[in-house]
């Protein structure tokens, strides 16, 4: 879906020790990945998007670190070749209504994955847990804020509205939110982003990127999730291109 670390169509204002990287990396502890492939761009806004950087620790890598794209509209977060994004949402593993606060975390007992319980996303920290091959398609539905506080999740996340991620959380896949995308961290409470961010901002409000949250294209990650979601097959028989 994507070939940045972070696609938005309005600006982006990194603020902290934040950070946005294209240099592709593979997560922590993944020993299944290959080698990391060719770098792609850091931050793909559109030919007007800005990209500020408002604290002495903050950082925009990749190669390019930034492009302003002038072809980047709208439907780039809408319609993902032949397949749009009401027809991921439809594929969703999970729905969950927006609004409020929501903490995901893995959830097993003994050596079973509980797939009933809608906040586990997986367990991208442990892959050999009992979670760790759990990559669910989450759609947070409505057109409000949804707040994530603590602790993981892996796979895709649909949110139709905004999305708030405050304190120590990891995401391993493709994140897609159809409103604005701020985060809130301390140097000892990250965000982390393993994968790809796409980030309508629909109102055209700032991606607030703040504290100690960090964006690293992974695709690897992208990959591992398409594949557990089963997107991959999928796209690949409706002819899909272009898909890290």
């Amino acid at each position: 879906p994507s070939n940045a670390s972070l696609t938005t169509q309005g600006a982006v204002r990194l603020a902290g020790t934040s950070s946005v990287d294209g240099r592709d990396q593979n997560p922590p502890s993944w020993t299944h990945c290959s080698a990391p492939d060719s770098n792609r761009i850091g931050v793909r806004t559109s030919a007007t998007g800005s990209v500020t950087i408002a604290g002495a620790g903050a950082t925009v890598d990749g190669n390019p670190p930034v492009v302003r794209d002038p072809t980047l509209a709208a439907d780039t977060f809408r319609v993902f070749g032949d397949m749009t994004y009401e027809q991921m949402t439809q594929m969703a593993t999970y729905v969950i209504n927006a609004g409020g606060s929501i903490t995901s975390r893995p959830v097993s007992v003994g050596t079973t994955c509980t797939k009933s319980v809608p906040t586990n996303w997986g367990d991208g920290l442990n892959r050999s847990g009992p979670c760790g091959n759990h990559f669910p398609i989450v759609h947070i539905r409505g057109n409000v804020l949804t707040t994530i506080n603590n602790v993981q999740g892996q796979g895709i996340l649909l949110v139709d509205g905004d999305l708030r991620v405050q304190g120590m959380y990891d995401y391993f896949g493709v994140v897609i939110v159809r409103g604005s995308l701020s985060t809130l961290g301390t140097a000892t409470s990250e965000a982390h982003f393993w994968g790809a961010v796409m980030a309508q901002n629909v109102d055209l409000d700032l991606q607030n990127i703040g504290g100690a949250a960090n964006m690293v294209y992974s695709k690897c990650a992208i990959i591992t999730a398409l594949q557990h979601t089963g997107i991959t097959a999928y796209l690949r028989s409706r002819g899909f291109v272009n898909l890290y």
